[in-house]
């Protein structure tokens, strides 16, 4: 749906409708046409599930944001407990969920953004500087998913070391992931990509082992 406000037209159309998941870009958009939101998903701000009911014959919609659960789930599973900084790539309707999710995890957290407007968003020329200091590193942004598959976050890659570990929140497997886009040969970092769903994600095996130089 490329426009939110073709919403109460969708549902008058398909009145047996119980339920939809939301993408980008409308996870925080579409919370003005919501009639109740979770706990959790007003504390994020941003909604990517929804649960549609008819009382009265009418359409009661009722948000929920399950990607804190899924991220979270993947997450543990993924990384040691010693980690305690990670960067979030991205402020979008997915990061708001991932920063909800670290903070919960007593994670120190800075958003990088390509125009940093926040007191803790940095961009990303300062990560030179301090990408050393944070071994997690999640993106939430669509960089890399089609049509532009050859994208990637501009990041120092030439920076990483086999002590980061990179996470994506998207369900792609690009044609060279997060962790193996390097500017040095040199750099001994490992091809650690982690794939989540919002149904509770799971790891890419194939890509948990080092890349030969």
């Amino acid at each position: 749906m490329p426009d939110i406000r073709q919403l109460p037209t969708l549902l008058q159309q398909t009145p047996d409708l119980c339920g939809f998941n939301v993408t980008i870009p409308h996870k925080q958009n579409i919370l003005p046409f919501l009639d109740e939101i979770s706990e959790e998903a007003r504390v994020i701000g941003a909604v990517n599930c929804v649960k549609v009911s008819h009382p009265n014959g009418h359409p009661y919609l009722v948000g929920y944001n399950t990607d804190m659960y899924g991220f979270r789930k993947a997450l543990l599973e993924f990384i040691p407990a010693a980690i305690s900084k990670a960067l979030i790539l991205g402020n979008g309707g997915a990061a708001k969920a991932v920063r909800y999710a670290l903070h919960s995890l007593n994670m120190e957290v800075s958003t990088v953004s390509r125009t940093p407007r926040q007191a803790d968003e940095i961009g990303y020329a300062a990560l030179p500087d301090l990408i050393t200091g944070y071994p997690l590193i999640v993106n939430t942004t669509p960089l890399g998913t089609w049509p532009d598959t050859s994208e990637f976050p501009p990041l120092p890659y030439e920076l990483l070391t086999a002590g980061h570990y990179l996470f994506s929140t998207w369900s792609i497997i690009p044609k060279q992931p997060l962790s193996c886009k390097r500017k040095s040969s040199r750099s001994s970092c490992l091809q650690r990509l982690c794939d989540v769903a919002w149904t509770g994600g799971k790891k890419i095996g194939r890509y948990g082992k080092k890349k030969k130089k």
